[in-house]
């Protein structure tokens, strides 16, 4: 019996194709190859923003002070972070060093991501599969980050491929592959364990349809994950003891999911190229537009694996955030639901018929993505909405000549309660852009939440600079600057307000989050640097 349903598992992507003339086929991946180097290469050598400076902080100074920092500040998984410092060590402090491991890695997962959809669905389907993928805005953004997203993908997409295989041979190389890859995959971020059950699910399902491997394997190879997870545990706890300080995100929609699910661009480009695919096979003589009838039906094993990598992360973290007060339905927390979209995705384009219609559709969802996401009106792309680097120049450029203080409202969350508990001594982590960007000045951190609290905080620490200096710099992050009656920045009008012998005069916007305003008191002169 397990040999019949291994067979039927693997014979029905084995069915013949239809041809597809090489010039449409090159356009194809021409598009492609643009759409990788515009998602992937060009933003390299831009700014780092907020939570890659936190990388860069976290591994700058050994693997003995990263662990401590992980203790202190976990933003940085440990598989990560060994990465990220030996980056640091061979290519130095430089943005497209720190990047390149993630480039790697998603050239590693969309390979894997190959031979996974070759196996569960069907040799038509490889090419728009990694198309959809490399065109969701989760994976653009992770594939040129200083972040460990990018490894995740690998990580989840390596960890399928595993376990589908062991389920196909019973081999016990592929099971030590799947608990090798589980394993670097929690360790590499642990709010991945909805992967895992999502595994689960599909090796139950096989269980039932007939498998080599037996039950007490597979909860062998639980045991197997749980037992090499030990060495995180302090870290794990550490972070659930502070998960309240963590916190910066607010409770869901059902229309935050279902675009979380389908995004508004896929959409798009699906639905163009259908049009486009149909309003041409009106006028050809090879085909109307149909679903092709030539391929075997999909496994019910399969399926439950397709809509589970797909639906178990994201539901999953939704009704956390939505019944219980932690918060953790992100785009970065669920991105490996994006592995079980772009199967569907690319298996429903695979099945089209002709082939010339799966290109045109295929191509449609590379040109809207690249018209959303590639940041078409810049010819090098930002990686972010944050230019630190162009922020922090113009800082150093302004302050360090006269040791002008710099007030600089921290980005991180952490900031709200740890600025006001930690004295005169506050954790360096809360500037890890000024780390990255040094200015060569003095800089007071300010909680980026703005409340009662706070107030006493400015008061206490910022005002006395302030008024003895005579003249100060103010770093915000946030929307754009607004004056004495907005209400956006609040640090900049609470500032007016509280200090009304100063003027205070914009120095410029970077990207659409970091803004720098200059304050000076009546009759003090400016410098030759303004």
């Amino acid at each position: 019996m397990a040999t019949i349903m291994q067979i039927d598992h693997q014979q029905h992507t084995a069915q013949p194709q239809a041809h597809v003339s090489p010039a449409a086929q090159k356009a194809l991946y021409a598009i492609m190859a643009i759409a990788i180097v515009r998602f992937w290469l060009m933003p390299l050598g831009s700014s780092f923003w907020v939570d890659e400076a936190g990388t860069f902080w976290t591994v700058k100074d050994g693997l003995r002070s990263m662990l401590e920092r992980m203790q202190l500040w976990p933003n940085t998984p440990p598989l990560f972070g060994i990465i990220s410092w030996a980056a640091y060590k061979i290519g130095g402090a430089h943005e497209y060093a720190l990047r390149l491991p993630s480039v790697v890695a998603m050239g590693i997962g969309c390979w894997l991501l190959s031979r996974l959809t070759a196996r569960l669905l069907d040799s038509a389907s490889v090419l728009p599969t990694v198309a959809v993928f490399i065109c969701l805005q989760p994976v653009v953004v992770a594939a040129t980050e200083a972040r460990p997203y990018a490894m995740v993908l690998a990580l989840g997409i390596g960890a399928t491929l595993a376990i589908v295989r062991w389920l196909d041979s019973g081999s016990a190389g592929y099971a030590a592959a799947y608990v090798a890859a589980g394993v670097l995959l929690l360790y590499t971020h642990p709010l991945t364990f909805p992967l895992i059950l999502s595994h689960a699910l599909y090796a139950l399902m096989r269980l039932r349809e007939g498998t080599p491997v037996q039950g007490k394997q597979l909860a062998g190879a639980a045991l197997a994950i749980g037992i090499l997870m030990f060495p995180q545990l302090p870290i794990l706890l550490g972070y659930g003891r502070g998960a309240g300080s963590h916190i910066f995100l607010r409770r869901p929609y059902f229309a935050h999911f279902a675009e979380t699910l389908v995004p508004d661009v896929l959409i798009m480009g699906v639905g163009l190229g259908l049009f486009i695919a149909w309003r041409l096979s009106l006028t050809r003589h090879n085909g109307r537009l149909s679903l092709s009838p030539r391929f075997e039906p999909i496994p019910p094993s399969s399926q439950v694996l397709l809509f589970a990598l797909l639906m178990v992360p994201a539901g999953l973290f939704f009704a956390v955030s939505v019944f219980t007060p932690v918060k953790t339905f992100h785009l970065r927390y669920i991105i490996v639901s994006n592995i079980g979209l772009a199967l569907l995705a690319g298996g429903a384009i695979g099945r089209l018929q002709p082939a010339w219609a799966r290109n045109i559709v295929t191509s449609c969802v590379l040109l809207c993505s690249l018209a959303a996401y590639g940041a078409v009106g810049r010819l090098w792309p930002l990686h972010h909405n944050q230019d630190w680097r162009g922020a922090l120049a113009l800082v150093k450029q302004n302050a360090a000549p006269t040791g002008l203080p710099v007030i600089f409202q921290s980005p991180y969350i952490e900031s709200t309660t740890l600025l006001q508990s930690s004295g005169d001594d506050p954790p360096e982590f809360l500037i890890a852009p000024v780390v990255m960007y040094p200015v060569q000045t003095r800089v007071i951190p300010v909680p980026l939440a703005f409340n009662q609290r706070s107030i006493g905080y400015m008061n206490a620490k910022v005002i006395p600079v302030a008024e003895q200096a005579g003249r100060f710099l103010l770093v915000t992050v946030g929307g754009g600057w607004e004056g004495p009656e907005g209400s956006e920045q609040p640090y900049v009008n609470w500032l007016l307000g509280r200090l009304p012998d100063f003027q205070a005069r914009k120095l410029g916007n970077f990207g659409d989050a970091v803004s720098i305003t200059l304050y000076q008191q009546d009759g003090n002169p400016a410098t030759s640097s303004e």
